[in-house]
């Protein structure tokens, strides 16, 4: 005669006192986690708890979902759309002896990025402000942006071609600042627009601080330094200056 498989092992069940209620299927075994396989014996496992009506499902890997949001994205204050002053770009571009334009061409161009879901790699474009002819191009592509962003909100886009002929010519003479006023306005308009009123005006950045206050005191110092030099030398060596009579 065949024997057949052995009948499977029951689990260890604690003893019960005479006349009490069974316990409850699979009370005593080893609990199990979705999608291990049970060992032979055991009872299946039951399905968890149905999730409430409102709450998302709980993710892939067992981790509770209720209470828990992805971190939002670190958003430093030079890369929030805000706005700037004119006093504020003109004041501060004298000071740094015109390298402000730099700074705001990059947080410009990192805030326009953003608000267009593009990467354009503000940091070559800004290195690309220091070589001739190609930091014409990178403006007028920056401009362009800003007149695609004004039609987006209902506002006038704008010829961005006499703005980029005015840098241009601006340029040879020290008055292409004039035209990243007229930029500035423009862009303040959609910032004021895109946010539904007035939007925030710009704080003080560290970057800004120190990319104004570095050229000055070196400017500063430079010309200390120039003017002790001078002191010095027309003080200890005025006499050898004079001529000699010849004997």
């Amino acid at each position: 005669m065949t024997e057949g498989p052995p009948p499977p092992e029951r689990p260890w069940e604690p003893p019960q006192a005479p006349g009490s209620p069974p316990p409850p299927p699979g009370y005593g075994s080893a609990p199990q986690t979705p999608g291990t396989p049970q060992p032979a014996g055991y009872p299946p496992q039951a399905p968890g708890p149905p999730t409430s009506p409102g709450y998302p499902p709980p993710p892939p890997g067992g981790m509770p979902a209720y209470g828990y949001a992805p971190p939002p994205p670190t958003v430093g204050p030079e890369d929030m759309a805000v706005r700037r002053s004119y006093l504020r770009v003109v004041g501060f571009s004298v000071l740094s002896l015109g390298l402000y334009v730099v700074y705001w061409f990059y947080v410009t161009r990192k805030q326009l990025s953003r608000e267009l879901g593009t990467n354009d790699r503000a940091g070559l474009q800004t290195a690309g402000n220091f070589v001739p002819i190609l930091n014409y191009f990178i403006a007028h592509w920056l401009w362009r942006d800003i007149s695609l962003l004004r039609q987006r909100v209902g506002l006038p886009g704008f010829d961005v071609a006499p703005y980029t002929a005015g840098n241009v010519v601006g340029s040879l003479f020290g008055l292409h600042y004039v035209v990243y006023l007229l930029i500035q306005e423009k862009l303040n308009n959609y910032y004021d627009r895109s946010r539904g009123g007035r939007a925030p005006d710009a704080r003080f950045t560290a970057g800004e601080i120190a990319i104004v206050v570095i050229p000055l005191v070196l400017f500063v110092g430079l010309f200390a330094l120039l003017i002790t030099l001078a002191a010095v030398d027309g003080g200890s060596g005025s006499a050898a200056w004079l001529p000699t009579s010849g004997r």
